[in-house]
């Protein structure tokens, strides 16, 4: 079965034309041939279903980590065990093979390494944040934050009296 699109665009002179990419256009036409509301639509579209995105992802590496903390810290059964680490396989199998896989393994390295050499990456974190996160993306910089989170390395902060 092939799907025809049906969508109009305007073009830089002014002139409506058919979408060039018929019969394989998925709604969105090639770039010198779209309207400005095509752009405006893709922009929310692809921001929305990122975010709805990280937000899973943020929620799995929590889940994550604290499966790993049980795994390491606390005596459980066999079958627990075998039960809690396919649970964190799936979580890890998920991600790693998904669109999104760059993004999950920046934020299980950031993990790691709050875990590892934390004060290099309190100095690092603190470095960025001094700076305005400048040379790094937001999502990067967003899973630095949460990384220290997870692990325990939140910034201490002097009471005020």
């Amino acid at each position: 079965m092939t799907v025809t699109c049906h969508h109009t665009h305007t073009t830089t002179y002014g002139t409506t034309m058919r979408c060039p990419d018929e019969p394989n256009c998925r709604q969105f036409p090639t770039r010198q041939n779209r309207c400005a509301e095509d752009y405006e639509h893709e922009k929310y579209s692809v921001t929305k279903i990122f975010a709805d995105h990280e937000e899973a992802m943020r929620t799995d590496i929590t889940t994550l980590v604290d499966i790993t903390r049980q795994l390491r810290h606390q005596r459980i059964s066999a079958a627990r065990y075998v039960e809690m680490r396919a649970q964190a396989d799936e979580i890890n199998r998920r991600w790693r093979t998904g669109p999104y896989a760059r993004h999950w393994q920046d934020l299980v390295d950031a993990c790691h390494d709050w875990t590892v050499i934390p004060e290099v990456m309190t100095h690092m974190l603190d470095g960025l944040l001094r700076h305005g996160g400048i040379g790094i993306s937001e999502v990067k910089l967003r899973s630095l934050k949460q990384a220290r989170t997870l692990t325990g390395h939140n910034p201490v902060r002097p009471r005020s009296v």
